[in-house]
């Protein structure tokens, strides 16, 4: 573990730097299971996965004020929106939303999968989750964020909501509760503090791109996966859409097929300050 991201103080106490522990860390553990339930792998992402982005917004977050260092997002890049705020009042309504994915992690070899480049703004070979023709309505579109709509008529999402609100957990390693007066106590066991999201990949998921580029869903698949932060916007239709979409991580990861409908994902993410 001692690879994985790192928080740490540092201060300028009469001209020397006085550096403080370095045993706290921002590290996430992702699983990825089938619609059966078993489990395909599970992964902790180490430093070089918490993309520089993400560096920025978690400090944006604890500090409540915007950084200087501001790349164009991941919505003004796919042309979602053309103009957004980024300033402190916005900021206190980013939060990190869901995930982006797409083909650029791995080559088709096994074994192959590539080392994720922290600069990078966001995965590599971004593939919407839902390519149609005709615009998702009700509950279905309520999944999707970062819509595009291309010449030809098809439109693009290329963001899915988590399946459920993300949950702040702090349990004991034996998965029980933390109880609020723990600070009371002279010792305990080790105490894990992360936030908990999970999203589902479906059997219409990915899929519409591919076969409308291949004509068929033989290679239909994901092998890169990225959280994302924004604030919520409407659009001019009066659906919620997404500013200043940042991707914060990136995990690269063997091709997961997505050929046909019971090639589904769960995807369980937790992200640690340990």
């Amino acid at each position: 573990m001692k690879d994985s991201a790192r928080i740490h103080d540092e201060a300028l106490v009469n001209n020397v730097s006085i550096r403080g522990n370095d045993t706290n860390r921002i590290i996430g553990i992702v699983e990825v299971s089938k619609y059966t339930g078993e489990v395909l792998f599970t992964k902790t992402i180490h430093k070089n996965d918490l993309l520089i982005g993400g560096c920025v917004y978690f400090l944006e977050k604890a500090y409540g004020k915007r950084a200087s260092f501001s790349p164009a997002s991941l919505d003004i890049e796919l042309g979602v929106n053309t103009e957004i705020l980024i300033d402190n009042d916005t900021l206190k309504n980013e939060q990190i939303i869901g995930l982006v994915c797409g083909t650029g992690g791995c080559n088709d070899s096994y074994n192959t999968v590539k080392p994720v480049q922290r600069h990078h703004r966001t995965v590599d070979g971004i593939t919407p989750f839902r390519y149609v023709t005709q615009d998702l309505i009700g509950d279905e579109r309520k999944e999707y964020f970062l819509r595009t709509a291309a010449t030809d008529g098809t439109i693009s999402y290329y963001g899915k909501l988590f399946k459920t609100n993300s949950e702040i957990k702090v349990l004991y390693s034996n998965e029980l509760p933390v109880q609020n007066d723990v600070g009371d106590l002279i010792t305990v066991d080790r105490i894990d503090v992360f936030a908990e999201s999970v999203i589902y990949i479906s059997g219409k998921d990915i899929r519409e791109k591919f076969v409308a580029r291949d004509g068929s869903s033989e290679k239909s698949r994901i092998n890169t996966i990225g959280l994302v932060a924004g604030y919520p916007v409407l659009n001019t239709n009066g659906n919620t859409e997404y500013a200043n979409v940042r991707t914060i991580t990136t995990l690269n990861m063997e091709n997961r097929e997505l050929k046909n409908d019971e090639d589904t994902i769960t995807i369980r993410y937790k992200q640690f300050i340990i």
